[in-house]
């Protein structure tokens, strides 16, 4: 899809302006985003554990070993203590309740709208809500949560200051809401999905100051040289190669080329680059902010 982006000229944030129908959005993904972009399963059955089934695809793969720095980050920032209350909103299989569970958390509430995905993460001990994250934000009847992650999801929300506002009100006291998203990836030449909205550091803050909500951690990724120049050549070939439109798929000879050549080449090279995922990434803890006493 292809829609016009309109930049504010105080905050630096871009947005789809007018952002695509609704009608258009549902009709996206349902054409197979999420298997081109490797995150559907390769296989016919659901792999029998739950970390088989979050490492399945090399798109999964990256996906896992994001999870495991933004719980690192998580407990830099929190303590992460054994009996914090977890939900993870736009889960899929979440292979960040994978490794929650891989520290030894056991209270963990997933929100994911397929009832297939709910029914596996059940199956996990997850207590799962099986509806759409606009819907979520209106019920009155639910728990209080000590830590609410919402990562890669905010970008693709039509209007995300309505949902996060519903969010502040689900925190419990002291809970803070993690929030990843892509850093100004309206800056490459290709981006992984239909997004509507482009952050930076300041424009973040100003979502969440409407919100109700404060930053008080905030966390961009940067890109040395040699990350930079890989980025680059990537970004030639999927031009030349798929012509800009669509993903470079999950399986066959990809699946191949991502597992035999470049994990080790990223280790041996210490790079941050991803094939399925965003390379680069905002970070931020937000909390309710504070009324005029102070309290919050």
């Amino acid at each position: 899809m292809t829609y016009p982006l309109a930049e504010c000229c105080t905050c630096g944030h871009v947005e789809a302006h007018p952002p695509p129908a609704e009608v258009d959005i549902a009709r996206y993904y349902r054409q197979g985003f999420w298997d081109d972009h490797g995150a559907g399963s390769t296989a016919d059955a659901v792999p029998a554990t739950w970390l088989g089934q979050v490492t399945s695809t090399s798109g999964l793969w990256e996906r896992y070993q994001r999870a495991g720095r933004q719980v690192d980050f998580l407990a830099r920032s929190t303590g992460l203590p054994a009996d914090t209350t977890v939900i993870d909103l736009g889960s899929g299989y979440s292979p960040f309740l994978v490794r929650c569970a891989e520290r030894g958390l056991t209270r963990l509430h997933a929100l994911e709208p397929s009832a297939e995905v709910c029914a596996f993460l059940e199956g996990q001990g997850v207590v799962t809500y099986p509806v759409l994250l606009e819907e979520f934000v209106g019920r009155d009847d639910l728990p209080m949560f000590d830590v609410m992650v919402i990562s890669h999801t905010v970008e693709h929300l039509v209007d995300p200051a309505a949902v996060m506002s519903g969010l502040r009100r689900l925190l419990a006291p002291g809970g803070v809401i993690y929030v990843d998203v892509p850093y100004q990836d309206h800056l490459r030449p290709y981006h992984q999905g239909l997004h509507l909205h482009f952050f930076n550091e300041r424009s973040m803050s100003r979502l969440l100051e409407r919100s109700g909500l404060e930053a008080t951690v905030v966390e961009a990724d940067s890109l040395g040289p040699a990350d930079r120049a890989v980025m680059r050549a990537l970004f030639a070939v999927y031009g030349r190669f798929f012509g800009g439109r669509g993903g470079v798929g999950g399986n066959g000879w990809v699946e191949q080329l991502h597992r035999m050549v470049w994990r080790p080449l990223k280790r041996l090279l210490g790079l941050r680059v991803n094939i399925f995922i965003s390379s680069q990434d905002l970070r931020v803890l937000a909390a309710p902010a504070a009324g005029p006493d102070g309290a919050r």
